[in-house]
Formats: C-alpha cells, sequence, structure tokens
C-alpha cells in the first residue's frame, strides 16, 4: 500500500506513469491502461479499507484507525477526481 499522506497526488502520478509505461511496451489500448490505474488504485483502497475493518473490530478508540479511514477516504477521492477529470 503506498502512502500517500502530504505528496499532493504525486503517489497517483507515479502509478499512472507506471503503468502508461508497461502498457506502452506491451502495445496496450489506452482504454486498457485506464483500467490498469483504476485498478491499481482500487487494490490500494480495498487493502487500505480490509485492514481498517479488522482493526475497528478490535479497538473503536484508536488515532491509528483514525488515520486509517482518511487514508482510505483519499485513496477514494483520488480515484474519483480521477475518473470525473478528461
Amino acid at each position: 500500500m503506498v502512502n500517500i499522506k502530504n505528496d499532493n497526488g504525486k503517489w497517483l502520478k507515479n502509478v499512472i506513469d507506471d503503468v502508461f509505461k508497461e502498457a506502452k511496451s506491451k502495445g496496450l489500448s489506452k482504454f486498457t491502461c485506464f483500467k490498469a490505474v483504476i485498478g491499481s488504485v482500487l487494490i490500494d483502497a480495498l487493502k487500505a479499507l480490509e485492514h481498517t475493518e479488522a482493526e475497528w473490530e478490535l479497538d473503536h478508540n484508536s488515532q491509528e484507525l483514525r488515520e486509517k479511514f482518511h487514508l482510505l477516504h483519499h485513496y477514494l477521492d483520488y480515484l474519483k477526481r480521477f475518473c470525473e477529470s478528461r
């Protein structure tokens, strides 16, 4: 899972760049690249959610849990904005 705290979205640009490079080397379409980027971000979001749910069951007052919810919010917010951008 990528740490996105205080990086102003650089992690997403890195994911996109990596996926586009790999896709170009394999001759894949832009749509396939787009799906790969979305898939990568969603995998991170789902991992964050899974870890957060497990911790929530153990401790409802955890500061670390609050940070994980914040991280999940960022993953999903970036994903939403990425999908809405042109």
